[in-house]
């Protein structure tokens, strides 16, 4: 199950790398979209992940170090794009990334983790416009 974290990991650095030179907000945008509307194998990728997670803190504690691995990577993502964005001029934002992207992450955590048991519930791009535009509107008045 280590390798399966590796895998998601690695494809998420891949898919990210072949969108070119994004930085910043566009990268949070193409990173959240992709996150919840990716294709089919990210949405297995995405399950199989969520399995894992789940398992790290239950029955199979020796997974919880790449489980860590890999949310680490992620929040580091997300703040590294939202110091991009300070350092493009694209937002003013004097507050603490590493803390928005904790919360990023959870909030789309959370959103496919209530996808996965109620598909049919929640609407996934219209999740995804919204989610956006919550990060931009704290990014662009957070103090």
């Amino acid at each position: 199950m280590v390798a399966v974290v590796e895998s998601t990991r690695k494809a998420l650095s891949d898919h990210l790398a072949a969108s070119g030179k994004i930085r910043g907000m566009s990268a949070l945008d193409l990173m959240i979209d992709s996150y919840l509307l990716g294709d089919s194998e990210t949405a297995r990728s995405i399950r199989a992940m969520y399995v894992i997670i789940v398992e790290s803190f239950t029955s199979s504690p020796g997974l919880q170090g790449a489980v860590v691995q890999n949310n680490a990577m992620f929040r580091r993502l997300v703040s590294n794009w939202i110091r991009e964005a300070v350092d493009d001029g694209e937002i003013t934002f004097n507050g603490d990334p590493d803390s928005v992207a904790t919360v990023i992450e959870g909030l789309l955590r959370g959103v496919l983790i209530q996808h996965l048991v109620d598909p049919e519930a929640i609407d996934l791009q219209c999740i995804s416009t919204l989610s956006k535009r919550i990060v931009r509107d704290h990014l662009h008045s957070a103090k």
